[in-house]
């Protein structure tokens, strides 16, 4: 994978957390209660950032489709929450942030080096004349 791609998406990644601390009253007594359920959340909202900008790309950059992502990342923790008796919102944090990272390796595995650009993304359609 590119470096400057993947600086680009931690790049995304870090001010994107920043933009969700802006809700740290929301969560001050649940993920931020602890360092290692902070430390999740940033790493997931990192890993977030990858996942969109894979899928982005390599779905003709539809934004419908980064939008629904960006959804079930904001809906389902609260509905794991909700189905589990016992559970934390930091064991959910946890949980997700390991599974962002599964799908972040799945992803550079299947992808490779086109993580970055998909097919039929921008960087395709480099060099191309227009008739």
């Amino acid at each position: 994978m590119n470096p400057l791609a993947v600086f680009v998406l931690i790049a995304f990644g870090i001010p994107w957390t920043g933009w969700s601390l802006v809700h740290l009253p929301l969560y001050i007594d649940g993920v931020f209660s602890t360092v290692r359920g902070a430390g999740a959340f940033v790493l997931g909202i990192t890993l977030d950032s990858v996942i969109m900008t894979a899928v982005f790309n390599h779905t003709r950059q539809s934004v419908l489709v980064a939008v629904v992502l960006h959804w079930l990342f904001n809906v389902l923790p609260g509905a794991v929450l909700n189905m589990y008796a016992g559970i934390t919102s930091e064991d959910v944090s946890v949980y997700a942030t390991v599974g962002y990272g599964l799908v972040c390796v799945a992803l550079v595995a299947w992808l490779g080096p086109d993580l970055e650009r998909g097919s039929t993304g921008a960087a395709a359609g480099a060099g191309r004349v227009s008739e």
